[in-house]
Formats: C-alpha cells, structure tokens, sequence
C-alpha cells in the first residue's frame, strides 16, 4: 500500500511539473531571407481586454529562429496581431492581425519580394524552449565573446577570401550606432575589441543590438546585449 501510494505521489507531481511548464505561452519567430524584427504583439482573448506587450529584442537572421516569453498569459483564442520589420534599418510594417489562431501553426509575416521567404510566428505551449540555431557554421561568420557584455567585448570573423571587411553596430530602431571595424583582410578568423562605445565615442546604453558584418556583397548579423 505504501509503495503504491508514493507511486501515486510521484505520478501526481510529474503530472503538476508538466502542467506547470506548459502555462508558459511562447512566440517562436522564424526568419526566412532577411532579418525580422518583432516590435509588438496584442493577444486577445475572449472575454478580455486585448493585451498588448512589446517584444523588445524578438528579432531572428536569416535561417535562424529566436523565441519570446508571454509568462503566463492566456491563449489568444480571438486573434492575435503583430507590428514588424524587415532587414536594417527594419522596413516598417502596419500591424498584421490572424483572427482565430490555431496553436502551434505557423503564420506567415507578408510584405517583402515575390520569390523571397518571408519570416512566420507561430504561438504554443511548449513545456520549454530553447532558441534553435538553423543554420549551420558557414565562412561569413561573426561572434562575440562575453554576449551578453558589460563593458567590453571581442569580436570575431570569418571569411573566405580577402576582401574589405566592415563591421557596424545598430539599435533595434536600425539607427547606426557606430562603425566598430574597418579593414581589408586576408581569408580566416580575426578579431577586434568592441568598448561598448557609438560613434561619438560615448557608452551605448543598455539593451539588444545588431552587428553586422559586410565583406564584398556578402553580409553577416548577430545580436548583441549590453548590460550595465
């Protein structure tokens, strides 16, 4: 009786652990051929004033994907509606609503060329997440190290072949923040130390930024996140 008893208790506490994981309502954002951008997302739920929560830093690269936390928050089951961009400076979009969601099915972000993937979101309760790197290491590569950084940061590159390389840092505005790294390089890795300064050689202050790496007509982003 004993042994059954604490199975019971252990199969009830499984079973609240789950529930308790699966409370947490995740965005998943797909990018497809250009850097996509999530400024904010308004959740209705029936019955509810429409939520809207601003999803600063929810921006994934090409072939990569990056998730958002709502806590939480109740499924949208009236319609959910997403504000946008694409590239850098971010094309601005009106905001885009999907009536009726469907968990888990992913939603197309329109607006960019005929013939080029578009990013797409997509809502769920996943029992946890973690940000899912889709593209595999390539030669155009560029890195940071600490990321998330207080005051420092090196950064690293690859490319294939010698060319003039530029390195410029943004704001999830796509305002340019400074032009860290200028030079013509050989093939292979390099790096540089970013201070953490624009280009008027003050701290930027905290929050999450983009880096983008330019050799030739081939270009390379990644986010960077300044604390203090």
């Amino acid at each position: 009786m004993k042994k059954i008893t604490v199975l019971a208790v252990a199969l009830l506490a499984a079973v609240l652990v789950r529930q308790a994981q699966s409370e947490e309502l995740l965005a998943v954002l797909e990018a497809g051929d250009f850097i996509t951008t999530v400024d904010t997302i308004e959740l209705k739920v029936s019955g509810r004033t429409a939520d809207s929560i601003v999803t600063s830093g929810f921006n994934a690269e090409p072939g990569m994907q990056d998730t958002f936390n709502f806590g939480d928050r109740r499924w949208p089951d009236e319609y959910f509606t997403v504000r946008y961009g694409y590239g850098i400076p971010p094309e601005r979009k009106l905001p885009f609503t999907w009536p009726n969601p469907t968990q888990d099915s992913w939603y197309e972000l329109p607006g960019m060329d005929k013939g080029q993937n578009n990013g797409r979101i997509k809502f769920k309760f996943p029992g946890g997440i973690e940000e899912e790197r889709v593209r595999p290491r390539q030669a155009l590569m560029l890195e940071a190290e600490p990321n998330p950084f207080a005051g420092r940061t090196e950064m690293r590159f690859s490319i294939a072949s010698g060319s003039e390389v530029k390195v410029t840092v943004y704001d999830m505005t796509g305002q340019m923040v400074a032009t860290v790294y200028r030079d013509r390089v050989g093939p292979g890795w390099h790096s540089f130390v970013w201070d953490g300064s624009d280009r008027s050689g003050r701290q930027v202050s905290e929050g999450v930024y983009l880096a983008k790496l330019a050799a030739g007509s081939d270009s390379f982003l990644t986010k960077l996140i300044k604390t203090d």
